[in-house]
């Protein structure tokens, strides 16, 4: 009898042990440009360059969310603004539209808004994505994705800044400022 008890012991430690170091898991996304595809591309003609600035006003991660039990996810605002930048940077490449760091023609770019959260079967992810044009046009764009797995948040985030970026090309008046 003696022995049973240690082995019980083991068992109980490790499976409190396990699970203490499981649901304590922390998330450091960091996004790759998700770029839109072809056939949703919206059409951008201009005869001028646009210079696309981050104006994202804090640095460094943050604690964005909790999902399930210990799933801690950590971004980088910044980093999601200068990914909004690369897809945006290309939506205009390939519409023959150059950007240049040296042109009048502004746009800035900020994420005001990220989030996470669970609901029954689904992984939410929102981002609003906030540009601000040279002549103080400033306008608001949201962006949203689900998933099934909690561990596809990378993917989930990049499509909602995606989304949030095609929602910008969609909108006349911003496509109204890069014409003109």
């Amino acid at each position: 009898m003696r022995q049973i008890w240690p082995t019980r012991m083991n068992i109980i430690l490790v499976l409190i042990f396990s699970s203490a170091t499981i649901s304590c898991i922390k998330h450091h996304i960091k996004l790759e440009p998700s770029y839109i595809g072809s056939e949703l591309l919206p059409k951008v003609k201009t005869k001028y360059s646009i210079n696309l600035v981050n104006s994202q006003k804090n640095e460094g991660e943050i604690l964005l969310c909790n999902l399930m039990i210990g799933h801690e996810k950590f971004v980088d605002l910044h980093q999601f603004c200068d990914t909004a930048i690369l897809v945006f940077a290309d939506a205009l490449k390939r519409n023959n539209v150059q950007t240049d760091e040296k042109s009048d023609k502004i746009i800035k770019f900020s994420i005001i808004k990220a989030s996470c959260y669970d609901s029954a079967i689904f992984f939410n992810f929102d981002v609003t994505l906030q540009l601000e044009t040279s002549g103080g046009k400033t306008k608001r764009y949201d962006g949203a994705q689900s998933v099934q797995n909690v561990y596809s948040a990378a993917w989930a985030f990049e499509r909602a800044v995606t989304n949030s970026v095609m929602e910008a090309l969609k909108d006349p008046e911003i496509i109204s400022y890069l014409s003109n």
